[in-house]
């Protein structure tokens, strides 16, 4: 707050011009009329003009503590003190009223009951002067504890409003809590309970069956797998940590249960999930799913023009082929390998025909 100008006379306030004299600067607060006492501030004093006839200072107070609500009145001012450290002379400065208002928190969720790692949009409102672009905290509980934990900080807009975005993964309540301000008193919303759900890969699928609990996106943690077959269609369901993976994908002419099983084959982190596509006298057609960034992709098969998804396996009584898998150097490959009868009745293997394919590393 700014302070009445002080004319320069011979009592020594000129903050140590005369010496061997000594200013001290105090602050205080007077409480509304319904309370008791005084409150004293940690408060600074800055002299901000020096003329030849007159000090102008300037006084900053920090009134951030749990005042009551109401009307206040600062005081400023100087003691003077000789050289001796006996007081001379006090001077008082202006009065400066302080209004300590009140403040009011709102919550809205946009979901009580969420499915694990869905988003979630809290919405509210800051009503108290003053509102806008002031600092609130989001804070979450979780189910069965009493302590608060701050998750995001935002601020509101002009008219107060607030959003804030986050992926639940645990049930538990939410709030938003402003601190206040050196004139406006701290409040915190009431608590908004969302429960968070943690469905299998399967749940509300009929016919859909659990086929096994392997780590498909790469995180070291089992994910649940599901399949279930509707006509010339199958649908492979992955529950991960934080998502569900859905992929739809045709079966040719595979007449029974397409998953044929799950592992590590391309290298990088996290299994692949094998399915059967097509069946003919000697030929198996398998189909091979790989999880990147999010989602599910056919895995390119070994040999022919590097764009087939169609990963063969025949056998007959001349003729075989086959798919070999390595890994050199930290790098996978496939490829594939072919095998002839000969008239002496042995095979005549080739090898990597193909030559081989990297997939990854």
């Amino acid at each position: 707050m700014p302070l009445e100008p002080i004319p320069r006379h011979q009592d020594g306030y000129t903050d140590g011009e005369q010496a061997g004299y000594r200013t001290a600067f105090h602050l205080t607060v007077r409480p509304p009329s319904n309370s008791q006492g005084v409150v004293n501030l940690a408060g600074k004093l800055t002299r901000t003009q020096d003329t030849d006839d007159v000090d102008v200072w300037s006084a900053t107070y920090d009134t951030s503590q749990a005042l009551e609500l109401g009307r206040y009145v600062v005081l400023a001012g100087l003691t003077l003190f000789d050289p001796n450290g006996n007081e001379v002379s006090q001077k008082a400065f202006v009065r400066d009223p302080l209004v300590r208002g009140s403040s009011n928190l709102t919550i809205a969720a946009s979901g009580t009951s969420i499915l694990k790692g869905a988003l979630l949009t809290f919405s509210g409102l800051l009503d108290g002067a003053p509102v806008e672009r002031q600092q609130v905290r989001l804070d979450f509980r979780s189910s069965g504890t009493n302590r608060w934990k701050k998750v995001a900080t935002l601020r509101s807009s002009a008219e107060g409003a607030l959003t804030a975005r986050v992926r639940a993964s645990h049930s538990g309540s939410w709030r938003f809590s402003f601190a206040g301000t050196t004139i406006t008193a701290p409040s915190s919303s009431a608590a908004t309970a969302v429960k968070v759900k943690n469905p299998g890969a399967c749940t509300g699928v009929q016919g859909c069956r659990v086929v096994k609990r392997i780590d498909i996106d790469g995180d070291k943690i089992a994910d649940q797998l599901g399949v279930v077959r509707r006509g010339d269609n199958a649908q492979f369901r992955v529950r991960t940590r934080d998502r569900l993976l859905i992929k739809t994908v045709p079966i040719a002419c595979w007449p029974g249960d397409p998953y044929a099983g799950a592992g590590p084959i391309d290298g990088d982190p996290g299994a692949e999930i094998i399915f059967h596509y097509c069946a003919g006298a000697n030929v198996v057609t398998e189909n091979i799913l790989s999880y990147y960034k999010g989602e599910l992709f056919y895995l390119i098969s070994p040999g022919g023009d590097g764009e087939s998804a169609n990963w063969k396996v025949q056998g007959a009584f001349n003729y075989f082929l086959g798919i070999t898998r390595t890994v050199r150097k930290g790098i996978t490959y496939v490829g594939l390998s072919q095998g002839e009868r000969k008239a002496s009745g042995l095979f005549e293997v080739n090898r990597d025909a193909d030559g081989l394919m990297p997939l990854a590393g």
